[in-house]
């Protein structure tokens, strides 16, 4: 990989202020550039644009109320210029949120939808680069 590692974090304006430490940390990580969406039809184009270059890894906040970010993965998944892309998956517990089929269903569902990892929210960032630079890093 040349230059910086290129991170696309994508999180509802809800989730924001959960995430807001994890990005700071990011944002001063050397060699890390961070690009924060919080939109799933926006992200979703940009990624599928053939015009902009794709990240190194993308890191989703795959839950909040009225935020589903578990399709984007399956649509990611399902075009041929991002199916390999990394997507680290992160979401709070879901079984005291709503009733979506009990424990661990937010894990399940995104590694069923393609996800490269998952992370239950909040997580230590050292954890998260640590995924970052394993799925990023050339076998």
């Amino acid at each position: 990989m040349q230059g910086k590692l290129q991170v696309l974090f994508v999180t509802s304006d809800r989730s924001m202020d959960d995430a807001q430490y994890v990005v700071e940390a990011l944002r001063l990580t050397e060699g890390v550039e961070v690009v924060v969406m919080n939109s799933l039809s926006r992200t979703s184009f940009r990624l599928q644009n053939p015009l902009i270059t794709l990240p190194d890894v993308v890191v989703l906040d795959v839950y909040d109320f009225g935020w589903d970010g578990i399709p984007l993965i399956a649509e990611l998944r399902k075009d041929a210029r991002t199916k390999d892309l990394p997507i680290i998956a992160l979401s709070t517990d879901c079984e005291e949120r709503h009733a979506c089929g009990g424990s661990r269903c937010h894990a399940t569902r995104s590694l069923a939808a393609g996800a490269s990892s998952y992370h239950d929210i909040p997580l230590p960032y050292e954890e998260l680069m640590e995924d970052i630079r394993r799925l990023t890093t050339p076998a």
